[in-house]
This record gives structure tokens, C-alpha cells and sequence, in this order.
């Protein structure tokens, strides 16, 4: 599942070197990008022969692989919450 992963982390890589600027402002890729992350964890979670969401925390996926997990990377939380953008503002204007 290593190797999944690893290919992931390849193409997003490539994918983000490329047209950084397209995927932050374009809303559709983004979600596309989402969804295909959604998939190849569904991918992995066949592949164990089980896709019972509490066996497959998230931590499973995004923890480094010295600590276990598969090291994926992930798109799905590149956007930042109004909530904490509020303190960043704050730090700016002193």
C-alpha cells in the first residue's frame, strides 16, 4: 500500500509544481483533487478488505511512514477557515 501511496504523493507533487496557482484559485480543481484523494484511500481500504471507517482513521493515511502510517499527502485541508484567518490580521497590523 506503500506503493499507492508513493505514486500519490508523485503525481500531487508534479501536479502542485506546475499549476500551484490554478489549483488555489480554482475552486473545481481543488474538489477534484479531493475526490481523488477520497478514492485512492477507498482503493487502499478494498484492498485490506475492509472499508469500515472506524479501522481507518485518518491518522493511518497521513502519518509519516517512521511512525507507521503511509505518508500521504494531503489537498483536502489547504483551505483555511475564516475563523483563523482573524488572527492573522492581527499578527500583521501589530
Amino acid at each position: 500500500f506503500t506503493k499507492i501511496a508513493n505514486k500519490w504523493n508523485s503525481s500531487l507533487i508534479g501536479l502542485m509544481t506546475y499549476f500551484r496557482e490554478a489549483v488555489l484559485h480554482t475552486g473545481e480543481l481543488l474538489d477534484l483533487i479531493v475526490k481523488c484523494e477520497n478514492k485512492i484511500q477507498t482503493r487502499i481500504k478494498i484492498g485490506l478488505n475492509s472499508k469500515m471507517p472506524s479501522r481507518f482513521p485518518p491518522v493511518v493515511f497521513y502519518t509519516p511512514k517512521e511512525l507507521g502510517g503511509l505518508g500521504m499527502l494531503s489537498m483536502g485541508h489547504i483551505l483555511i477557515p475564516q475563523s483563523d484567518l482573524r488572527h492573522s490580521t492581527q499578527t500583521e497590523t501589530g
